[in-house]
């Protein structure tokens, strides 16, 4: 039986974690993004901070948006 999903304020992290088992070569190409995403002082000052995390909940957002995009045209 699932847990209903709490209401949260926009952007709020969840309470609890999600496991997530990711490829190496996925794996291999965020951290290659990290030092890029670093970079960009705007991107960098809105993840407060870049780690490995937080460039993973990025395009994990980046991901979502195109596909609400590609989805909403169908």
């Amino acid at each position: 039986m699932s847990r209903p999903i709490p209401k949260k304020k926009a952007g709020a992290l969840t309470e609890s974690p999600l496991t997530l088992r990711i490829p190496a070569e996925l794996l291999e190409r965020i951290d290659a993004l990290l030092p890029k995403v670093a970079a960009d002082s705007d991107t960098a000052t809105m993840l407060g901070g870049v780690t490995r995390s937080a460039v993973v909940r990025y395009a994990l957002l980046e991901g979502v948006k195109g596909l609400e995009r590609r989805h909403a045209r169908r």
